[in-house]
């Protein structure tokens, strides 16, 4: 988790810069720096992860796929896959 607390509004900015743009993308602030993002296509969402691992301000996005039936404050952000090029 990051040191310091950053805000949906900025990460929103951000990321829709740097994703290009996907359509309906909204961010929600759960606290704690516990984001939901919201797509409007599946696909973009899909993009996204598959071009994951992405970075905010040098601090990694440890994205999840939220299933309903689970709440915010179980998820567990302790594994971000990574691949390396030898």
């Amino acid at each position: 988790m990051a040191d310091r607390k950053f805000s949906a509004g900025t990460l929103e900015a951000a990321l829709l810069a740097i994703w290009r743009q996907p359509v309906g993308f909204k961010v929600l602030d759960h606290g704690g720096n516990v984001f939901q993002f919201f797509f409007k296509k599946e696909i973009e969402m899909i993009r996204i992860e598959n071009g994951a691992p992405w970075l905010f301000k040098n601090y990694i996005l440890n994205l999840k796929r939220w299933k309903g039936e689970d709440s915010m404050v179980e998820i567990e952000f302790l594994k971000v896959p990574i691949w390396i090029q030898l």
